[in-house]
């Protein structure tokens, strides 16, 4: 039998943080600090199995027009040899506990790096893929361990080449971290992501989510900004994330200026990253959402996260298949009422 006991100061001792090797940012304690910070009603639960833990759950209470629902983004963390009938099981009935226990309609989730096999036992245990937007299913991600030389080749030529074109040209690389006027950074990398959302149509989150990361998981710590800088102007930067193993680039972007754009910047910039993430020990550079480029997937060249793929596939690496989002619900009338609204909201943004 499996328990789910939320965490608090007076099991602290139980947390092994050490098990979570395949997690991500939002399974540390930082993440529940910042996420409290901005007023979001959030929560930890350890899982346990004979008193030991095995696993984690991280959950985020979400209230919309329609629908009021619980997430667990790339969750839950739980070590491979646990994931059995038994744990699916039990994990649902959980989650339906959490639902009515917190006047909800839906659980969802999406955890990361699971066997895409697991599908069929989550079937089985009473789960159904969502129809809502969740994490990306496809994101692209590179192995640290091999030498820096060895990371150089593994790139696509045209990576290699803006690379040299950006240090020729003068291109610097700022580490906000180590910087004295952090919070003017932070602002001019905001301007920087304004544009770039912007010009391609995406939604990003206001100056304030940035400079409560800054503040609460500590530029250096728990989180970077890496900002490239040419003739006095910041043209491109990138915010990262840490976990235990892992770095993961999770905003970024660049000034529209095609003098500055033939130089590449953006290439010495995440060569940075990747060899500052190397040089921390850590086992992978995770650059999120991709859109996967063969002929048994998405080919559309016009796909909005088309360019951005290619671009950080240019760095090597390797594809990542998520499992994709389950959820369960409370049932009757209401479940009807926001599977329809999920399916026509989120129908242009299932990949």
């Amino acid at each position: 039998m499996f328990d789910f006991i939320k965490f608090d100061n007076s099991n602290q001792v139980i947390f092994q943080p050490n098990l979570l090797v395949s997690s991500l940012f939002m399974h540390t304690n930082k993440w529940v600090d910042f996420q409290r910070a901005l007023g979001r009603n959030v929560s930890q639960y350890l899982i346990l199995k004979d008193g030991q833990q095995v696993g984690y759950l991280y959950i985020e209470n979400n209230y919309r027009k329609l629908a009021k629902y619980a997430y667990s983004p790339f969750g839950p963390v739980i070590s491979s040899e646990f994931m059995t009938v038994e744990f699916f099981s039990e994990l649902n009935e959980f989650m339906k506990k959490y639902i009515y226990d917190n006047d909800l309609n839906v659980f969802r989730f999406d955890p990361f790096k699971w066997n895409l096999d697991l599908t069929v036992k989550l079937l089985h245990a009473g789960f159904k893929r969502t129809l809502a937007a969740v994490g990306p299913k496809y994101m692209w991600e590179i192995n640290l361990s091999p030498s820096e030389d060895e990371l150089l080749a593994a790139m696509k030529k045209v990576a290699r080449y803006n690379i040299k074109q950006s240090e020729k040209a003068g291109i610097t690389i700022i580490k906000a971290s180590e910087q004295s006027n952090t919070d003017e950074l932070v602002k001019e990398f905001y301007k920087i992501l304004e544009e770039t959302t912007k010009r391609q149509g995406f939604a990003s989150f206001d100056w304030l989510y940035f400079q409560k990361q800054s503040e609460i998981l500590g530029l250096g710590k728990d989180c970077e900004l890496f900002l490239a800088k040419y003739n006095g102007q910041y043209v491109s930067g990138a915010w990262v994330n840490y976990s235990e193993d892992t770095v993961s680039y999770t905003h970024g972007g660049s000034v529209h200026n095609p003098e500055i754009q033939k130089f590449g910047a953006s290439y010495l910039l995440h060569w940075t990253v990747i060899k500052h993430s190397k040089n921390m020990g850590k086992k992978f550079y995770n650059m999120w959402g991709v859109v996967p480029n063969d002929e048994l997937r998405i080919t559309n060249a016009s796909h909005p996260l088309r360019g951005v793929s290619d671009f950080k596939m240019r760095f090597g690496g390797q594809l990542i298949e998520n499992i994709g989002g389950f959820e369960v619900t409370n049932g009757g009338l209401s479940n009807l009422i926001n599977r329809s609204y999920d399916w026509w909201v989120y129908r242009n943004d299932r990949v």
